[in-house]
C-alpha cells in the first residue's frame, strides 16, 4: 500500500513538473515574440480588431462590471470576506494575502522587463496606464480565483456543490481575460502570457503552501552557540510563531500586502513604493516586539500587576501610533489616484 502511495506521488509531482516547465518554457517564447513582434504580432492585430467588432452597449456595460472582479478594491472585499469565512484557519487567509501581494510584485517586474506598449488609447472603453505585457488582470484571474478554487476543494461539502462553484470560478476567470482585450486595454498575447506565468506561479504557490511545517530540533543549548545563518532560522521561526499565535499580526500583514497590490494598479513612483514599504514593515515589526514584551511579561506572571499592565499597554500604544501613522502616509498617496482605477 505505501509503495502504491509512493508511486502516484512521484507520478503526481513529475507531471507538476513537466507542466510547469513546459508552460514556462511557452512564457519565455511568447515573450520573445512580444519583444522582437515576430508570430503574434499581426494575430494580436487581427484578433484585437475582431473583438472590437463585436462592442454593443450591454456588452460595454458587462464586460465593464466583469473586469472590475479583478480590482484590487473588489478582491480586498473577497479577501475579507474568506477572512471571516476562514477564521479558524489562519494559514488559509494568510496565503490569501499573501497570494495577492505577490501576484502584484511579480505582474509589476515583468512589466517591467518587456516594456510593451498598451493598444491605442483612443479604442479602449476604460483608463488604463502602465506597459501591457503580461496582463495583470488576467494574472489576478488565474492566482486569486485559482487559489480560491483550492480553498474550495479543501471545504467539507457536498461535491457537486463543489463542482458548481469551481465552474462558475472557471467561467469567471475566462471572462476577466477576454474583457481585458474586449475593453481594449490588452492584446490577446497579453491575456495569454498573463495565464501561462500566472498558472506557473500559481502551482508551485499550492505546492509550497501544502508542504509540511517547519520543524525546529534543537537542543535547549542552541541558543547560546549557533551559527550566523543558524541565527536566520530562529529568526523565521519567530515570523512563523508570530503568524501561528496573533491574529494582529495577521491582519497588519493583510494590509501590507493589499497596500502592495494598490501600489501597483496605482503606478506609484519609485520614491512612493519606498515609503510604503518601509510603513509596511515598521507596523509589522513593531507588532513583532510588542508581542516578544508581552509573552516576557507573561512570563514574569499572569496576575493583575498594575506595572506590568503599563508596559503592555504602551507597547500596544506603540503600535497603534505607527498604524495610524501607516494609514494617513498611505491615504496621501493613494487617494489622489484612486479615480484612476474607475
Amino acid at each position: 500500500m505505501q509503495k502504491k502511495t509512493n508511486a502516484k506521488t512521484i507520478f503526481i509531482y513529475t507531471i507538476s513538473i513537466i507542466l510547469i516547465l513546459t508552460t514556462l518554457v511557452c512564457f519565455i517564447l511568447l515573450g520573445m515574440d512580444v519583444l522582437y513582434n515576430k508570430i503574434f504580432y499581426e494575430i494580436d492585430n487581427d484578433f484585437y480588431d475582431y473583438v472590437l467588432s463585436m462592442r454593443s452597449k450591454s456588452l460595454n456595460i458587462f464586460f465593464i462590471i466583469i473586469t472590475n472582479f479583478a480590482n484590487p478594491i473588489v478582491m480586498g472585499i473577497i479577501s475579507l470576506i474568506l477572512l471571516f469565512v476562514f477564521l479558524n484557519k489562519k494559514r488559509y487567509t494568510f496565503a490569501i494575502f499573501l497570494n495577492i501581494g505577490l501576484t502584484a510584485l511579480l505582474n509589476l517586474s515583468l512589466k517591467y522587463i518587456f516594456v510593451r506598449s498598451r493598444p491605442d488609447i483612443s479604442q479602449s472603453l476604460i483608463i488604463e496606464s502602465g506597459y501591457s505585457f503580461p496582463s495583470g488582470h488576467a494574472m489576478f484571474a488565474i492566482t486569486f480565483y485559482g487559489f480560491l478554487m483550492f480553498m474550495i476543494s479543501k471545504l467539507d461539502i457536498k461535491k457537486s456543490n463543489k463542482v458548481c462553484l469551481n465552474v462558475s470560478i472557471i467561467i469567471l476567470m475566462l471572462l476577466i481575460c477576454f474583457s481585458r482585450i474586449y475593453l481594449g486595454v490588452h492584446y490577446l498575447s497579453d491575456v495569454i502570457g498573463g495565464i501561462l506565468i500566472a498558472s506557473v506561479y500559481l502551482i508551485v504557490f499550492i505546492y509550497i503552501f501544502n508542504r509540511n511545517n517547519y520543524n525546529f530540533r534543537e537542543p535547549a543549548t542552541a541558543y547560546k552557540k549557533h551559527s550566523f545563518l543558524g541565527g536566520f532560522k530562529y529568526a523565521i521561526r519567530g515570523i512563523i510563531e508570530t503568524v501561528k499565535d496573533e491574529n494582529n499580526i495577521l491582519i497588519q500583514f493583510s494590509a501590507s500586502m493589499l497596500t502592495i497590490m494598490f501600489a501597483v494598479f496605482l503606478h506609484c513612483t519609485f520614491v512612493e513604493w519606498a515609503i510604503l514599504i518601509i510603513m509596511c514593515f515598521l507596523v509589522v515589526s513593531l507588532e513583532m516586539v510588542n508581542t516578544a514584551i508581552e509573552n516576557v511579561c507573561d512570563r514574569i506572571t499572569l496576575e493583575k500587576d498594575e506595572k506590568i499592565r503599563k508596559i503592555k499597554d504602551i507597547s500596544a500604544g506603540a503600535v497603534l501610533m505607527m498604524s495610524i501613522c501607516s494609514v494617513i502616509v498611505a491615504g496621501v498617496i493613494f487617494l489622489p489616484k484612486i479615480p484612476v482605477l474607475f
